[in-house]
């Protein structure tokens, strides 16, 4: 029963983390996809 909700708990994480470390790299690519334009203009 315990081990069930820790595993609930650290999907929840898991899922947390995934969209965080998602964002920072969307970020990241369009930062450099601007400067690639900017460098290309």
């Amino acid at each position: 029963m315990r081990f069930e909700s820790n595993r609930a708990t650290f999907s929840k994480i898991y899922i947390k983390s995934l969209e965080n470390v998602r964002k920072i790299f969307t970020k990241q690519f369009f930062s450099k996809v601007v400067k690639a334009v900017v460098q290309v203009i």
